[in-house]
């Protein structure tokens, strides 16, 4: 039942992804492209490990400075 509610997050977020996508860069503003799509890692009973690309900014943020840690 699990592997099923994974499976449909998975496939979910595949198919709206680029949607997201579009509607961020609908301004024309910098926008943030989807993460990719998760892989499964480690799949036990009762363990199961995702990873993913992360998030990417496409341009860079108008007029904001990147934080840097003090």
């Amino acid at each position: 039942m699990r592997v099923r509610r994974v499976t449909t997050a998975v496939v979910l977020a595949a198919l709206l992804g680029p949607l997201a996508v579009d509607a961020a860069r609908a301004d024309d503003a910098p926008a943030l492209t989807t993460p990719g799509s998760p892989v499964v890692v480690v799949d036990q009973p009762h363990l199961l490990t995702l990873s993913w690309a992360p998030s990417t900014w496409v341009g860079e943020p108008a007029g904001e400075e990147p934080i840097t840690a003090a």
